[in-house]
């Protein structure tokens, strides 16, 4: 019985567009807990979320100074090819 008055609380404050929107724009996935009535406003906020969300880290992943993952953060020094430096 507290179980289930505990997540039936928990589904409360899971349960709305403000933490949809949340979740999306961290890059967290949506959970299918959340009772049908209402689904579609908290998909929506997921997605407009979402969006923001990969839309930033696509843009972060192109601002990086090595977006195709050579240089220091990969290998630990600059990446060079044949191993001479150049």
């Amino acid at each position: 019985m507290q179980w289930e008055q505990g997540r039936q609380q928990g589904l409360k404050s899971y349960c709305t567009e403000l933490n949809a929107y949340k979740l999306g724009r961290e890059g967290y996935d949506w959970q299918p807990v959340c009772p049908l009535e209402g689904i579609e406003k908290l998909e929506e906020a997921y997605a407009q979320g979402r969006y923001y969300y990969i839309r930033q880290r696509d843009l972060d992943y192109l601002r990086s100074p090595y977006p195709f993952g050579y240089g220091p953060g990969r290998f630990g020094y600059g990446y060079h090819p044949f191993g001479y430096g150049w």
